[in-house]
């Protein structure tokens, strides 16, 4: 009766197949996306750098030009 069974598929063997086959697909998939998400995450990390060093760019530049101008107010009047 096993042998029987053995040389008669009963469709176990080709389902098996295709979720391994779907398994596969989705971990290629999940791999996809988790490599963009931390490549998006590199990539606002670059950018909350480079906004902050402008800002501090930015501010440094106009305390520099206040300061000069109240230093001129002071000095000559």
């Amino acid at each position: 009766m096993a042998d029987k069974s053995i040389k008669r598929p009963n469709g176990w063997g080709e389902w098996a197949h295709k979720v391994l086959g779907d398994l596969e697909r989705l971990e290629e998939a999940q791999s996809k996306t988790t490599k963009s998400i931390n490549q998006l995450i590199i990539d606002i990390a670059v950018l909350k750098t480079r906004a902050s060093f402008a800002g501090a760019v930015a501010g440094s530049v106009w305390a520099g030009i206040i300061t000069t101008i109240v230093l001129l107010v002071v000095h000559f009047f």
